[in-house]
């Protein structure tokens, strides 16, 4: 299980996650790539949720609702897409840009079965409470 795009200020028990302005300090990637890194994000397969929204962690306004996705192989939280069309400059790890790019941007999260997708949920509900 791979994570990515996780912000201390929203998930504080993530074990891979930055704080807000680390986050912010990555260098502004060409327009085209982050188009279809946003594109891959929001076609993950959503593995869970509750109501509740998140707030940008800079303006306080109301971002995305709360919830997590993925495509097989690597998790994200639904603010990390969101950030991304806010903010330039929001790092992207090169290993995911990677895997995105060896995949020649197909997101095949949609094609999960169930199963698989409630174990992920566990999983990853699992590894977000660990310290």
């Amino acid at each position: 299980m791979k994570l990515t795009g996780f912000i201390l200020e929203h998930d504080e028990y993530s074990v891979d996650a930055f704080y807000f302005e680390e986050m912010r300090g990555g260098s502004i990637i060409e327009a085209e790539l982050l188009s279809k890194i946003i594109c891959y994000l929001e076609n993950g397969e959503f593995i869970y949720g509750w109501m509740h929204y998140e707030r940008d962690w800079l303006s306080k306004e109301t971002l995305c609702p709360n919830g997590y996705y993925t495509d097989g192989v690597w998790f994200w939280p639904g603010y990390y897409t969101e950030y991304l069309k806010k903010y330039p400059g929001v790092r992207i790890r090169k290993s995911f840009v990677d895997h995105m790019v060896a995949n020649d941007f197909v997101n095949n999260g949609k094609g999960l079965s169930k199963a698989l997708i409630n174990k992920f949920g566990q999983d990853l509900r699992d590894k977000l409470k660990r310290q």
